[in-house]
C-alpha cells in the first residue's frame, strides 16, 4: 500500500493531466501554496495565454468559488477572470483565465 505522499503526487498528476487536456501543453510560471494548506495556486503559460490553476483540498471552498464563477462573475465582464473548467476528483480544481495588468 502506497504512502500519502505517493497518493498526493498521483492526485496532483491527475489534476495537471486534466488541465493540459483543457489548454494543451503548458508550463508552470509560479506556485503559491497557502499556509492553511487548503489550496494551491499555479500560474501557467499555455500557448499564447496565461491561466491560473487553483487546486483545493477543501471541497466547501471549491464549491463556493465554483458557484461564484458560474453565477456571479459575469456581472464584472472583462474585469473578472473567466472560468475555463472545473475538476471534481479526489482533489478539486478550477482552471481560470488570467486578467491583463499587474497585481498590486
Amino acid at each position: 500500500m502506497g504512502n500519502s505522499t505517493e497518493s498526493s503526487n498521483a492526485q496532483f498528476a491527475a489534476v495537471f493531466a486534466w488541465c493540459e487536456s483543457r489548454i494543451g501543453s503548458s508550463s508552470f510560471l509560479v506556485k503559491d501554496a497557502r499556509i492553511h494548506g487548503r489550496s494551491s495556486v499555479f500560474k501557467l503559460s499555455g500557448g499564447n495565454n496565461t491561466f491560473f490553476l487553483k487546486v483545493y483540498s477543501d471541497k466547501r471552498a471549491w464549491n463556493s468559488e465554483l458557484f461564484a464563477y458560474e453565477n456571479w462573475t459575469y456581472v464584472f465582464g472583462r474585469y473578472a477572470p473567466r472560468l475555463i473548467d472545473a475538476y471534481d476528483g479526489e482533489l478539486k480544481a478550477l482552471l481560470i483565465s488570467a486578467l491583463e495588468g499587474r497585481a498590486l
